[in-house]
């Protein structure tokens, strides 16, 4: 039963971050590295401190992590 109920919370993860990710932004971000971590919704929400709202992401280009070297510029 334990399997089950770990399969249905993996699943049910699994499925929110599809609904609920942008797929522009998970698109150009594909296979990217900074400093050797994948740059993805973890590394972007925590690491760098953007907050999760709206689809505005030029507001964002002035954040020193995502204008860095190697990424935007």
């Amino acid at each position: 039963m334990k399997h089950v109920f770990f399969f249905a919370v993996v699943i049910t993860m699994f499925i929110s971050a599809l609904a609920f990710g942008d797929k522009k932004m998970n698109k150009v971000h594909k296979g990217l590295e900074k400093d050797g971590k994948k740059v993805n919704c973890v590394y972007c929400h925590k690491g760098a401190g953007i907050p999760k709202e709206g689809t505005d992401f030029n507001k964002h280009i002035k954040n020193p992590s995502c204008a860095g070297e190697g990424c935007h510029k």
